[in-house]
């Protein structure tokens, strides 16, 4: 649901309804790492072609190939510094949108949410005044082209 960079300095309420127009709630559900990782082959998918349905990620290091084909662009996956396990059991939180399906992700809509946390607006203002808004930590898709 992000739809604007932000901005430097002082963030102001029109601002941050410009980074997050839809509103709409973050939602957590349960999925092995197996599930995990074809959520991000599909999330991925189009590449090297932009997409909306690119994710926004954290707590994750995601080393892409944006040429392969379609359903091995994901070489590999750490998970808070540990590489991804495929019979673990993750949490990953989206918003509403997605957990229904949206931008092309049936499966989660088959998937009942574990936890529905709070306004995705609630959770970035939280974020911005460096409080907790739901279990997060760093990390970036930070190898995304490998040479």
């Amino acid at each position: 649901g992000v739809r604007a960079d932000l901005p430097q300095g002082k963030v102001s309420r029109e601002t941050l309804m410009a980074i997050i127009p839809f509103g709409g709630y973050v939602k957590s559900f349960a999925v092995t790492g197996s599930e995990l990782r074809a959520i991000l082959e599909h999330a991925f998918g189009k590449l090297p072609q932009e997409s909306g349905g690119f994710p926004q990620v954290s707590g994750m290091v995601i080393e892409l190939s944006p040429e392969a084909p379609v359903g091995e662009k994901v070489l590999s996956v750490a998970v808070n510094g540990r590489p991804l396990a495929e019979t673990a059991v993750y949490s990953p939180a989206v918003n509403d949108f997605l957990a229904q399906g949206g931008d092309g992700y049936p499966f989660l809509a088959a998937k009942k949410p574990a936890q529905a946390w709070m306004t995705a607006e609630e959770a970035f203002t939280r974020h911005l005044r460096g409080t907790t808004a739901f279990p997060v930590s760093g990390g970036r898709i930070i190898k995304a082209f490998p040479k």
